[in-house]
């Protein structure tokens, strides 16, 4: 797709798309150019994210505990290693990504499991078998229709309304203050 779209990694691509993983900034940036110190140390602007290290530890421990003492099944369903490593791909992908498969994921395990649950048993898998086909088969549709033969997508209400936004024009919500950046000064 790289090799067949014109300007695809370039601001002002015809049909609106984007160089994959484009927004995405690197960790060996933060390691190697500006340094850790720079944005971790106590005063740094990043400071508070190293309270994450013990909220990481510490949040298994209280889902745990809760689950001890309430019996509730709804705290041992919860992964939070999973939840805070799908929080890494955020950069790419939308947050549609993830509530659409948490949405379906809650309506056929959770309501239609509890109230319908022999249409369940007999349909379940096929379905799921039947989206990881369908989602297979549109990418070598998307493939063979409009990138190995360089066309341009079509145009449509759907993917040229996010061009009278605030973000597509460059309008800022609010000016750089006079300190050249965003946050706390420096020593504080």
């Amino acid at each position: 797709m790289l090799g067949h779209i014109a300007g695809i990694c370039e601001s002002g691509q015809p049909s609106g798309l984007t160089c994959p993983n484009g927004r995405t900034l690197y960790s060996s940036v933060i390691w190697g150019l500006v340094g850790p110190r720079r944005l971790y140390s106590v005063g740094q602007i990043y400071t508070p994210l190293l309270h994450f290290f013990w909220i990481g530890a510490l949040i298994p421990l209280v889902t745990f505990l809760l689950y001890r003492y309430t019996r509730c099944r709804f705290w041992k369903l919860i992964n939070w290693p999973l939840i805070f490593i799908g929080t890494a791909n955020v950069p790419p992908a939308t947050g549609i990504n993830y509530s659409s498969w948490a949405l379906v994921n809650y309506i056929f395990h959770s309501f239609i499991k509890r109230r319908y649950f022999a249409w369940w048993t007999k349909y379940n898998y096929v379905l799921t078998a039947a989206l990881d086909t369908g989602l297979a088969l549109s990418g070598i549709v998307i493939f063979f229709c409009i990138s190995y033969p360089g066309a341009l997508f079509p145009k449509w209400w759907g993917n040229t309304v996010y061009l009278n936004t605030a973000d597509a024009e460059g309008v800022a919500y609010m000016a750089v203050p006079s300190i050249g950046y965003f946050g706390p000064p420096n020593g504080t």
